[in-house]
């Protein structure tokens, strides 16, 4: 009989090479994906054709205290993000152009390429298209109240560690 233990502590989140800290109490991290692995239709003869759905958009929340230094760090990540694409629609006066949008395209390409990594004991989560989705919503009261970050990416890798 074997034993097994987990320790939160031992989970890492890192962003933008930068070690995120300050997690609340209780759950730190989570990791969805939005899209099914498989897809199924059924023909009118009763056949079924299932399809397998490679690549999905994930959504991952961190959930952070209020005292986190983090909060500030991640703030200035989403407006940096928030600011390159609001220049290239705004300020450009070739906004109609067709090599604009493969300039559009690149910035854009580059404003989502924060490596986003998490890691466990016996798993890493991996991608490199990121981008923060929405603000936090900030409530004050008389205890240390969450940040609720989202986080969207897709291209995510995933490795699970097996073995003894």
């Amino acid at each position: 009989m074997s034993v097994y233990t987990y320790s939160p502590s031992d989970i890492s989140v890192t962003l933008a090479g930068r070690k995120l800290y300050g997690f609340a109490e209780g759950q730190v991290v989570s990791i969805k994906r939005e899209t099914p692995v498989f897809t199924h239709r059924r023909s009118m003869d009763g056949n079924v054709v299932v399809t397998v759905n490679r690549y999905s958009t994930y959504t991952v929340t961190v959930i952070l205290a209020q005292t986190s230094p983090v909060n500030q760090f991640l703030h200035q990540i989403q407006k940096l993000q928030k600011n390159s694409v609001s220049v290239l629609n705004n300020r450009s006066p070739f906004s109609g152009l067709s090599g604009l949008a493969k300039i559009k395209a690149v910035s854009s390409d580059l404003m989502t390429k924060l490596p986003l990594i998490i890691k466990s004991d016996k798993s890493v989560f991996f991608s490199t298209k990121v981008w923060l989705e929405e603000e936090p919503e900030v409530t004050y009261s008389k205890g240390i109240e969450d940040r609720v970050w989202t986080i969207k990416c897709f291209q995510f890798r995933s490795r699970i560690v097996t073995g003894k």
